[in-house]
């Protein structure tokens, strides 16, 4: 059966994190069958630490399918843990080396991209792990990743962001002080009950490319234009955690 380690993150905006990790509890149990699922809060770390609580986890029957989930910050170097702890990519790519079962990574934070140079120097890895990041190395994420996620496995699809990215680098140019995301955001907006109606996938999508394409252009300003960096890397493994049957390969 597939099983879940599910991570909040640590600092500002932990209430957020917190309800990613019930969202995703919830999708599981309601929509997956899967119940089997550790939460790990590392604003309140258990006994012994954050490391050892995610090794005794990720450790724990190491053949079977797993979905990792981080909701937090991020640095360049890993994910921010404790006031001033980091837990390291380097780590993680290191123990998932010694996992034997496909795992999928949903990495939602800053710089969430950077966890895939320290995967790719791991060359069994990419043959039984996917990571899906928020964004690039270099870049600051906006939140929603883990939403529009399952939001795509409700429906029976992989996550892609390829339409998010067309949108993007087609506005990008277009539109840097976000004057046109504005505008369509309104209409999207005024429009949605019946989008949603007609075509309710689409609607979700496009109205998240909206939104977040949006929010970066209020954010980045006039000088570094809005850019959908959202990444996929390795072996696709979504149908592992879609409605129905758990239990994988």
């Amino acid at each position: 059966m597939a099983r879940a380690i599910l991570i909040a993150g640590h600092g500002a905006d932990h209430d957020k994190f917190l309800i990613d990790v019930a969202r995703a509890r919830d999708y599981l149990r309601r929509c997956a069958g899967i119940d089997d699922a550790v939460v790990i809060d590392a604003g309140h770390p258990p006994t012994g630490g954050f490391d050892r609580a995610l090794r005794l986890a990720l450790f724990d029957r190491p053949a079977e399918p797993l979905l990792l989930l981080y909701s937090g910050h991020g640095l360049k170097s890993g994910w921010s843990v404790g006031e001033l702890a980091v837990f390291p990519y380097r780590r993680l790519a290191e123990w998932l080396d010694w996992r034997l079962g496909p795992v999928l990574l949903i990495n939602d934070c800053c710089h969430s991209g950077a966890v895939i140079r320290h995967l790719e120097n791991r060359p069994r890895l990419d043959r039984r792990v996917s990571a899906i990041t928020a964004c690039t190395a270099g870049m600051t994420a906006v939140a929603g990743l883990t939403a529009r996620v399952f939001s795509a496995w409700k429906r029976g699809h992989d996550y892609e962001p390829r339409l998010r990215r067309r949108f993007f680098e087609w506005a990008a140019p277009l539109d840097r002080r976000g004057w046109l995301a504005a505008l369509v955001f309104w209409i999207v907006s005024r429009s949605s009950l019946l989008l949603n109606r007609i075509a309710p996938g689409w609607h979700e999508d496009v109205f998240g490319a909206v939104v977040t394409y949006a929010e970066t252009a209020r954010t980045a300003g006039e000088l570094r234009p809005p850019a959908c960096n959202e990444l996929r890397w390795g072996v696709h493994l979504d149908a592992l955690f879609f409605p129905g049957d758990p239990s994988g390969p």
